[in-house]
């Protein structure tokens, strides 16, 4: 565990030549992104990451007993669609960080 007590987990998979791409925090104040924004140049990669950050949701909620996948992830692009068009909340504009990538780990 990492710092902060509500901090997850690296997963297991997640050698020493990994690299984080993102972390988002949810408080009462909304929400706070810290992006890896150098990883990609090309922003459809961007958009790759999210469809399979979203399918990793809805396993998770298969998973939990929470659903199954497809409607899950019919939710998902539901919310997705709903908000594509309105603008980050002012609560959360100041919740973004850019962060550097760090130094090329050896064998890299």
């Amino acid at each position: 565990m990492g710092q902060h007590p509500h901090e997850l987990d690296p997963v297991p998979a997640a050698d020493s030549g990994a690299t984080e791409i993102a972390r988002v925090w949810g408080a009462r104040s909304g929400q706070y992104v810290s992006l890896n924004d150098d990883l990609w140049r090309d922003p459809a990669a961007w958009g790759i990451t999210l469809v399979d950050l979203a399918k990793h949701v809805a396993n998770a909620h298969v998973q939990a007993g929470r659903g199954d996948a497809k409607t899950v992830l019919r939710k998902i692009k539901q919310g997705f669609d709903a908000h594509w068009g309105r603008p980050v909340s002012p609560a959360h504009k100041g919740g973004l960080t850019l962060t550097e990538p760090g130094p090329p780990s050896a064998g890299s």
